[in-house]
């Protein structure tokens, strides 16, 4: 690479703002060539954690930043050495920045979330809390200590949002404006008209999530990232040849033109670019 490579954004992001993504799998070889081919992304090793110690035997994990035009965009974290004697399913994990993770995390409970791990260090970078909402979408909180978090966002493969499904929507509204400060507003369709089963959540004026109602009775409550794209329809197409599974094909949402797919390795993840004029939804 020619640019080099940064970790650090100019300035912390505001308080609630999706500001870091992980892979977690037990394929990180076969996430990595397919991301690679997909997003141009390159791979560095940052360290590797201690999964377990058994006697003198220490088994390590490995977690590899992606880097897109010498930024930072995502990182991938190995599973296997920490669960070799059991398969794990392949997740994205999503992050948001806070600025005190002790207030954020008596928020969680008072609105009838639960704290799943930690505060726990997370190398020098931070120190972080996975979460669930009451509906038990997990999401992890994120103090900055040395890192803030992504650098590259909003850039066709990079992150653009965060998208949740629940079948909660006005609880949803409740939580994350008591733990985020998130300002909710209903998605206009075309013409301009709200949509009941989706929200738009915005932080000082910036999209920073979307939560749509679940599309099926009694399926759980789920957060994923949404990857910007300068074509969806060619992403999709790309992403299908490298092993991927299309969930929804290509449509002309309120948003964007978006779809949602199925890495190779299992993890859901979204696509959203330009709405294409004059294309019938697919």
């Amino acid at each position: 690479m020619t640019a080099a490579t940064t970790y650090l954004p100019t300035a912390f992001p505001a308080h609630g703002s999706p500001n870091w993504i992980d892979l977690y799998t037990d394929q990180v070889d076969q996430a990595k060539e397919f991301y690679a081919q997909l997003f141009k992304w390159d791979f560095r090793n940052r360290f590797s954690l201690v999964a377990e110690t058994t006697g003198a035997e220490e088994r390590t994990q490995e977690s590899f930043v992606a880097i897109r035009g010498g930024d930072t965009t995502a990182e991938l974290v190995d599973t296997q050495p920490a669960f070799e004697d059991m398969t794990m399913p392949s997740a994205w994990h999503c992050n948001v920045y806070v600025d005190n993770l002790e207030h954020a995390l008596i928020a969680v409970e008072k609105m009838g979330g639960t704290v799943l791990s930690g505060p726990a260090r997370r190398g020098a970078m931070a120190t972080v809390a996975t979460i669930a909402d009451p509906e038990e979408a997990v999401l992890t909180l994120w103090e900055a200590d040395e890192a803030a978090g992504l650098v590259a966002t909003d850039e066709s493969g990079t992150l653009s949002w965060l998208e949740l499904e629940t079948p909660n929507l006005v609880r949803a509204v409740d939580f994350y404006a008591a733990v985020f400060g998130w300002e909710a507003n209903l998605v206009l369709n075309e013409d301009g008209l709200g949509q009941d089963d989706a929200i738009r959540f915005t932080k000082r004026g910036r999209q920073v999530a979307i939560a749509v109602s679940t599309p099926l009775e009694g399926m759980p409550a789920s957060w994923c990232p949404v990857f910007a794209a300068r074509d969806v329809d060619l992403y999709t197409v790309s992403a299908v040849r490298l092993g991927a599974v299309v969930m929804v094909e290509p449509w002309r949402s309120p948003v964007g033109r978006q779809a949602c797919l199925v890495d190779p390795t299992g993890a859901a993840f979204a696509l959203v670019g330009p709405q294409r004029p004059g294309v019938d939804e697919l």
